[in-house]
């Protein structure tokens, strides 16, 4: 499929691995200029430096998306460098699977750190920039299970 991304300025967080890291290549693949971020500053650099030979051009950093400084600052540097930010794709997460029984109160605190306010940080820090060009847009990936439920699932 070829859409015509060239120029364009996209940030794909979670993006070192399985859905994030092929969204990245798509968007690399139609000409965009691609940023990612993912906590392991090994995997990140590694998925990086094989989309550097189809994207434009490549941003790769190690961010933690409970860190609200540290997401600023990524996008702040993506966004300078590039002039701006044109395609936020929220990918970043994790599962927390479990029931009442199963789950504490803590453990779905961390997960809503990581998966609801990750993604509210990250749009955030973008949508200054997407008013200022007064165009933008924001893709959000968020499920824990998709199409497949985990075994313990009820049925319903």
């Amino acid at each position: 499929m070829h859409i015509d991304l060239r120029g364009k300025r996209v940030i794909i967080t979670g993006a070192s691995r399985g859905i994030g890291k092929a969204i990245a290549q798509a968007f690399a693949n139609e000409g965009a200029k691609v940023a990612i971020c993912a906590r392991t500053l090994e995997a990140v650099t590694t998925a990086g430096q094989e989309l550097e030979s189809t994207a434009q051009a490549v941003i790769a950093r190690a961010v933690d998306v409970t860190n609200t400084t540290g997401v600023k600052a990524f996008v702040t540097e993506v966004a300078e460098t590039w002039g701006g930010v044109d395609v936020l794709v929220n990918n970043a997460g994790q599962g927390k699977g479990g029931n009442l029984d199963t789950l504490t109160p803590e453990a779905i605190l961390e997960h809503a750190n990581i998966l609801q306010l990750g993604h509210y940080r990250f749009v955030q820090a973008v949508v200054p920039y997407m008013r200022a060009q007064r165009w933008g847009r924001i893709i959000e990936i968020n499920a824990l299970a998709g199409a497949c439920p985990p075994r313990t699932a009820s049925p319903r």
